[in-house]
């Protein structure tokens, strides 16, 4: 179930445009939209004009997909290196920040989108070149059963 906040900006709204008797009930039937999607029948005419206001913005914020953060392009060293200790990455960071800085941060004739990924890919290339991933640990098995 996602996350309902009432907007201090309505109840203002509500104060301005509505005579007191009917903030109340506008209140519990946002509340009730907001949470279900669906409310009581509206009592109070002078309500549903605003009432209809704030379910549009309701259904416009619930809508909108949660924006992803952007990586930023390029990394400093410092953000590489701490990347790199914080994931517990088999990667030099001082030559993948400086394979890809001498590059001006592009992949081919595309600038990079995410250097995140970008290191995810030295670390798979560096498991299968170096013998440092699952490739080598199935080797080793197969050549400890060819042994005995």
């Amino acid at each position: 179930m996602e996350e309902f906040v009432f907007k201090k900006s309505w109840l203002i709204e509500a104060t301005k445009k509505l005579p007191k008797h009917c903030i109340a009930e506008l209140i519990i039937l946002v509340v009730e939209y907001g949470l279900t999607k669906k409310h009581e029948k509206v009592t109070n005419d002078c309500i549903i004009p605003l009432l209809e206001e704030i379910k549009a913005e309701i259904d416009s914020q619930q809508a909108k997909p949660p924006k992803k953060e952007k990586v930023k392009i390029p990394p400093s060293l410092e953000e590489v290196i701490q990347y790199v200790k914080d994931n517990n990455l088999n990667v030099d960071p001082y030559q993948f920040w400086n394979f890809y800085e001498s590059k001006g941060w592009f992949v081919g004739k595309n600038k990079m989108k995410n250097w995140h990924s970008a290191i995810a890919t030295w670390v798979k290339r560096n498991q299968v070149q170096y013998g440092t991933g699952q490739q080598s640990n199935i080797i080793d098995k197969v050549a400890d059963i060819l042994a005995d």
